[in-house]
């Protein structure tokens, strides 16, 4: 996790906990990112998929950094196909912390799981 100044590692400690907990009773992927798509937390329930070549990675950093600007500029975003081609979605948090952060939820092949989610 990244620490900042304004964040004890309490509170951290609190995110990270409720963000697995949430992950699993949902059973997708979460994680809180910043305007970088730096993690804040660690990714919860991560497919096996997504711990690929570095090379790969590149790739779903700039399509999660691509969502972000979108957001960022005023886009509604839905569920939308990773590189992988894994569904997901991304939502603008309420939680600030040197600007927004982002949770980006699913990465699952599923894509009703994500779908009722969604929905709830």
């Amino acid at each position: 996790m990244v620490n900042t100044p304004e964040w004890d590692s309490d509170f951290f400690a609190q995110i990270q906990s409720t963000q697995d907990l949430l992950s699993k009773e949902l059973n997708i992927c979460l994680v809180l990112v910043n305007s970088y798509c730096k993690e804040i937390t660690l990714p919860s329930s991560l497919p096996l998929i997504c711990h690929e070549a570095e090379s790969s990675k590149a790739n779903c950093l700039d399509y999660y950094m691509n969502l972000i600007k979108q957001i960022s500029n005023g886009k509604q975003i839905s569920i939308c196909t990773c590189p992988k081609g894994l569904y997901s979605t991304i939502l603008q948090s309420s939680i600030k912390n040197n600007g927004p952060l982002y949770l980006i939820a699913g990465r699952t092949e599923n894509l009703f799981q994500l779908i009722r989610v969604s929905i709830c």
